[in-house]
């Protein structure tokens, strides 16, 4: 059965902090109801955006998807998750994961450390401090020993959604296992959402439960809309060059129907400086297999092939269209109304 959660707004943490926060009240202000943001150490770290975009929306939803675990102690992520949810009102939703920000070894070196065991635990810590179970830890990637790490103040929610980050079969299980939800990244497929949740229901089932409805499945989409069809399309070309640049080929890119051969070009474009070549390389078929982009008909239309292969919650990820502003104002007057009847059927 098709369940949809809702058409969210995605922003990347390469924006202005105000930028963002006059982007998600607009569409606030146009009927959309939901928005998530990246986060990455080399840009503005997500926390702080969120907490402009809680201070000029009244009842948007915020997600983080997702911010990485070694950076911040788990006990320091929950404390900020506590605090944001406060000053928010109960609005958000936190993706946990590896990327972007690997683990600063003693001798300066960096590095991701036993993945599973440092997502594992950091749910454990963040959930323990919130509800107040934990008083100290001692596991294979983190530690916790310091009195003052310790709540003493009431988190106004004990629980706040956590969703992971996952790509690899492992970590999907994980996720299906022990999260209240999965975050997918760009270039996500039809094709590949439907392999992950095959792996989430494999990991549910271990871990002796169902994944009911409100298990929440997010997917950032490389969004792009406007009246003038070749206009929208035209817009996401260099965004989706240079992403495709530096994608890493792996498994997920593999089960999403990516090809490493298809993507050697602009790597070798980027490798050899030619960034204003990149968007030069995208074609007809790369923005039909990795965007959504078109009239709001054409968006709506691809954004239920997502729904319909299990996407709960679609991300409508920047650019937005070739007039950002007006692209949002489309997102939440059409094609989130399109995407809500559709769904109905």
């Amino acid at each position: 059965m098709t369940v949809f959660h809702d058409l969210a707004l995605g922003f990347t943490s390469r924006m202005k902090v105000a930028d963002v926060g006059e982007h998600a009240a607009w569409g606030e202000e146009n009927g959309v109801g939901e928005m998530w943001t990246t986060e990455s150490a080399a840009f503005r770290t997500s926390f702080s955006i969120l907490t402009l975009v809680a201070a000029r929306t009244k009842k948007m939803k915020l997600g983080l998807g997702t911010t990485g675990v070694y950076a911040r102690h788990p006990a320091i992520i929950a404390a900020e998750i506590a605090t944001l949810d406060e000053f928010s009102a109960k609005r958000l939703t936190v993706g946990l994961g590896i990327d972007p920000t690997p683990r600063i070894d003693s001798d300066g070196s960096m590095r991701s450390m036993l993945p599973i065991a440092a997502i594992r635990e950091a749910m454990e810590i963040i959930r323990g401090t919130m509800d107040g179970t934990i008083r100290g830890y001692d596991g294979k990637v983190f530690k916790m020993n310091n009195p003052e790490l310790n709540f003493e103040f009431e988190p106004i929610r004990k629980k706040v959604p956590l969703y992971l980050g996952a790509k690899s079969p492992q970590m999907l299980h994980l996720a299906g296992g022990m999260s209240d939800g999965l975050v997918m990244t760009l270039l996500t497929t039809p094709r590949y959402v439907r392999y992950a949740w095959k792996e989430l229901e494999a990991g549910a089932k271990m871990a002796g439960k169902g994944l009911g409805d409100d298990f929440g499945l997010v997917a950032y989409l490389l969004f792009s809309v406007a009246k003038d069809r070749k206009a929208a399309r035209e817009a996401t070309k260099q965004f989706l060059g240079t992403y495709l640049a530096h994608v890493r080929y792996g498994p997920a890119q593999k089960e999403a129907g990516v090809s490493e051969e298809e993507i050697r070009p602009f790597k070798e474009a980027h490798d050899h400086h030619d960034h204003s070549g990149l968007a030069k390389l995208v074609t007809d078929e790369h923005i039909d297999k990795f965007a959504t982009a078109g009239t709001p008909a054409d968006c709506a239309e691809t954004i239920m092939e997502y729904v319909e292969a299990g996407v709960r919650t679609p991300v409508a990820f920047y650019p937005f269209g070739p007039n950002p502003r007006e692209a949002i104002k489309l997102i939440g007057r059409e094609v989130l109304p399109l995407v809500r009847k559709k769904a109905r059927r």
